[in-house]
């Protein structure tokens, strides 16, 4: 996959609800939820540290995205099998910060999360700048799209 097909393979929404907006990705795997979680396991996070209040690997994952001693966002993360495939499904809610930067962040760890487990040539090398840069101006664009939806 392409730095373009990896945008495109995230459905993204963003829910206004009356505590706050929360940004939901959900992106098809082409791995069984075990083998994702191991993969998970060797990403590099947003900045700060995700501290997580419940784990059941490799199906579920709650807790808090902590940075500098405060929590800025609440995070849920739930995996099902489809198949030979897994169906990752990761919710945000952002405490201190904007919800498109929160958003933008996240999305950057399922693309890289994507990278590892690319059925075509998966890799753990880091993005070139270029490829960040492409896929952060297409992930933007699409989740500009999705606050459209959301009347936001």
């Amino acid at each position: 996959m392409d730095t373009l097909q990896h945008a495109d393979a995230v459905t993204r929404r963003v829910d206004l609800l009356p505590t706050g907006p929360v940004v939901s990705l959900a992106r098809r795997f082409p791995v069984d939820p075990r083998r994702l979680w191991q993969a998970h396991e060797a990403l590099a996070l947003p900045e700060g540290e995700l501290q997580v209040e419940l784990g059941e690997a490799p199906n579920r994952l709650r807790g808090t995205h902590e940075r500098g001693g405060r929590t800025v966002a609440l995070v849920a993360l739930d995996v099902v099998r489809e198949g030979g495939h897994c169906l990752a499904t990761l919710q945000v809610a952002p405490v201190e910060e904007e919800w498109r930067e929160a958003a933008l962040r996240w999305d950057r760890v399922l693309w890289q999360l994507g990278r590892r487990v690319d059925d075509d040539a998966p890799t753990t090398a880091e993005p070139t700048a270029a490829e960040v840069e492409q896929f952060t101006a297409a992930a933007r664009e699409l989740w500009e799209v999705a606050a459209v939806q959301a009347g936001a």
